[in-house]
């Protein structure tokens, strides 16, 4: 009896840890894409998630685990288009973000995707974000995308485990605005067809939210001494890759070569290989840890990557 109850009891520990996890990285994404969020929320204890988040068993209680943040006015800045003829007064393309934890094990598909349509339509959400702990039937995703006027969006909590944009090899990703964008073309007398593409199911990109039209510049560490690269990269479903260089200064150097201009740079499928492999060793290693960890947001190995 009393082994069965620790058995149980080591079970709750380790889901809790594990949500517990996701939950800050879901902060922190939030955070990174412009909503706001304090700071205590995206650091919050362990401890004090247990307290608030378990059942009396010391299991999670996902159904109190929902979340609504508003954006920024920098967030509301950057989604905002450029006036034009047919709309002077263009109004900002974000707005309040919710985000649900399905509590269903198995199952879930088109019944609570429904219902989670409706509670974002009916509360006037501009986004929402369903995170579920299995798949979801292929009807469901498609059923996501069928409120006109709301984006709503998909994760697994394993997705979330590791927040991968806190990973070495992943560069920094910097979404631009309207304005921003439009000096770019002009700058590098560019159309927007002319732009690199990144993929739907990027990592980042999911991470992001990043919405077709987009533009994000990437910045990373060049092999060559002294340089940094910077991508800038239009969402959109195929892939495509290339970069613009710059030197420290900021001044534009020779065009980019034809290792990116073919698609063979590291920012493509190639990149999101390297952080499966990093995801699957970092799950891996969770799996056989104990149950207190000390920092949650660090790969514990990324051999091979």
């Amino acid at each position: 009896m009393d082994e069965d109850y620790s058995a149980g009891s080591q079970d709750a520990e380790r889901e809790m840890t594990r949500l517990w996890r996701t939950w800050r990285t879901v902060f922190e994404m939030l955070q990174d894409r412009g909503y706001e969020v304090t700071e205590e929320e995206v650091q919050i204890p362990l401890e004090q998630f247990k307290a608030k988040y378990s059942d009396p068993l010391g299991y999670p209680d996902r159904n109190k685990m929902k979340i609504s943040a508003r954006p920024t006015e920098a967030m509301l800045k950057k989604y905002t288009p450029l006036p034009s003829k047919t709309n002077p007064n263009p109004q900002p393309e974000c707005g309040t973000i919710y985000v649900e934890f399905c509590p269903d094990v198995t199952g879930v598909g088109t019944k609570q995707i429904r219902a989670f349509n409706h509670f974002v339509d009916e509360q006037n959400f501009h986004t929402g974000i369903f995170i579920s702990q299995t798949p979801i039937s292929p009807s469901a995703v498609r059923l996501l995308s069928g409120i006109p006027g709301r984006f709503c969006e998909h994760f697994q909590e394993q997705d979330l485990l590791v927040n991968i944009t806190r990973h070495e090899l992943v560069p920094k990703h910097v979404l631009l605005s309207a304005e921003e964008k439009a000096r770019l073309l002009e700058r590098y007398r560019l159309k927007e067809s002319q732009l690199p593409r990144i993929q739907v199911s990027d990592p980042v990109a999911r991470y992001l939210g990043l919405r077709r039209g987009q533009v994000v510049k990437i910045i990373r560490k060049s092999e060559t001494a002294g340089r940094v690269k910077q991508a800038d990269c239009e969402r959109a479903s195929g892939y495509e890759n290339a970069t613009v260089e710059t030197d420290q200064v900021g001044r534009p150097l020779p065009s980019v070569g034809p290792e990116f201009r073919s698609g063979q740079g590291r920012s493509g499928p190639e990149l999101n290989e390297e952080i499966t492999k990093a995801l699957q060793t970092s799950n891996s290693a969770f799996q056989n840890a104990p149950t207190s960890l000390s920092s949650p947001h660090k790969l514990s190995s990324a051999s091979g990557t």
